[in-house]
């Protein structure tokens, strides 16, 4: 493997020794509070409502944080309780003239009779 990757063994074993870095295990402790608010939220909720629920929790992090880390742990929102804003296949009805009334908008012929 470390010929194909072109790295030492040496290199190879000292990364693999290595501790995690403070920031790989804060990430880790926001990602269970993340999959929290996420499972409270059955799925509904997306990183911008998740980083308000951390944020009246008291947790400090940014949306991006959050998004980045929703994205590598694959949880994404599901569409709940929105309806779809257009409807197609309806067309449109004019309203029948009641009055009566002509209107004459200009001098030449037009549709709007």
């Amino acid at each position: 493997m470390c010929r194909v990757l072109k790295v030492h063994r040496s290199g190879y074993y000292a990364w693999k020794a290595r501790p995690k870095s403070e920031r790989t295990l804060a990430d880790e402790a926001l990602l269970i509070d993340i999959k929290q608010s996420f499972e409270d939220s059955h799925g509904i909720y997306g990183s911008p409502r998740i980083h308000r629920d951390l944020r009246e929790v008291g947790t400090r992090c940014g949306v991006k944080r959050v998004a980045r880390l929703m994205s590598q742990a694959q949880l994404k929102l599901v569409r709940g309780y929105k309806r779809p804003r257009y409807k197609s296949g309806k067309p449109a009805i004019a309203a029948p003239n009641q009055l009566g009334q002509n209107h004459v908008c200009c001098t030449r012929p037009c549709l709007c009779n």
